[in-house]
């Protein structure tokens, strides 16, 4: 029943991921200020919650200092994200979000190759080395970066959407 219900929920997660990848493509000056903000946003409040928790750390304890450092990190990029330039911030999210679609892809190749041999985990496959030279590609092209960030990361979804409906009807080897 529980290995269902994480089906049903791959499933849904895939609509949604596929769904936001064509809005994404849709509207991309909107979803790239969108998303350089929400980034903006969440590093300035994860910096603020760090450097408060590595006040309230007692003195004995390693990594005080770190965590406050790591805390100052977050908050000055997080406003120069939210604050800032949008193409300096483009161009940097740009890059951060091309290695994790590489990485992601990797880790999606070696997950369905430990689990299943067959058609569907062929196609999940295919799908995730598509990704990953999308990624590359990018990657070594940087006057195209942040040209075609926004449509890359609305086909990664896309194609992650694919991948998470597909992967249901994948027959599990052993889990």
């Amino acid at each position: 029943m529980n290995s269902w219900k994480n089906r049903v929920l791959s499933f849904v997660v895939g609509i949604i991921l596929a769904v936001v990848g064509f809005i994404i493509i849709a509207n991309p000056d909107e979803a790239l200020v969108s998303l350089i903000l929400v980034i903006g946003v969440f590093l300035l409040i994860s910096g603020f919650v760090a450097v408060i928790d590595s006040i309230r750390i007692p003195a004995f304890i390693p990594g005080k200092s770190l965590l406050m450092v790591e805390g100052i990190m977050q908050m000055i990029i997080g406003g120069l994200f939210a604050f800032g330039n949008q193409f300096i911030a483009s161009a940097v999210l740009g890059y951060l979000l091309v290695f994790t679609m590489i990485i992601s892809s990797i880790v999606h190749i070696s997950f369905v190759s430990a689990i299943s041999r067959g058609g569907m985990a062929i196609f999940s496959i295919i799908l995730n080395i598509i990704t990953i030279g999308l990624g590359v590609y990018v990657l070594f092209n940087p006057i195209l970066a942040s040209g075609i960030l926004i449509t890359a990361v609305g086909f990664q979804f896309i194609i992650a959407g694919i991948e998470r409906m597909v992967i249901i009807f994948i027959p599990t080897d052993s889990i």
